[in-house]
């Protein structure tokens, strides 16, 4: 995917979200499951699927260039990854201790944990790398190389 777009190989809309749209449809039919059916292996239930969302995102006329919040959004979540990464076990932890102090878990149920954990997890993560992750990276490549600008 990578060298086709390099080949400046673009697809239009409609095809990007039809290969989103079967990307994640495939993923929902968990084709790994043997109560579904249909048992492929790993690599062709969950790779393909991605490889259609990686090929919606990579392979579109304009790339990053709409800025739209959703975009935007993505982006920065993207940049944040790593510190989702290692943050995400200390907010699913603290958001469960809160909840449980509060007496709050038979309101929220399942689906309100999960979506208050999650969103805990992200603003914990986009906090820390845009406070800490850009600034500590940029101070190391000036120190590692201080003629290649930050």
């Amino acid at each position: 995917l990578g060298h086709l777009r390099a080949q400046g190989v673009t697809i239009g809309r409609a095809a990007q979200l039809a290969l989103a749209t079967a990307g994640l449809a495939l993923l929902a039919l968990d084709l790994t499951d043997p109560a579904g059916g249909v048992v492929l292996p790993r690599v062709l239930a969950w790779g393909a699927p991605a490889a259609f969302l990686v090929a919606a995102a990579a392979l579109g006329r304009d790339g990053l260039s709409s800025r739209n919040a959703a975009t935007r959004f993505g982006v920065a979540l993207g940049d944040a990854s790593y510190a989702l990464y290692l943050l995400h076990p200390f907010a699913i932890r603290g958001v469960r201790s809160v909840v449980a102090a509060s007496g709050l878990g038979p309101a929220l149920g399942p689906a309100g944990f999960i979506l208050l954990a999650l969103t805990a997890a992200i603003l914990a993560s986009l906090f820390v790398h845009r406070g800490f992750e850009r600034a500590a990276t940029a101070w190391f490549r000036r120190r590692l190389n201080p003629l290649r600008p930050a």
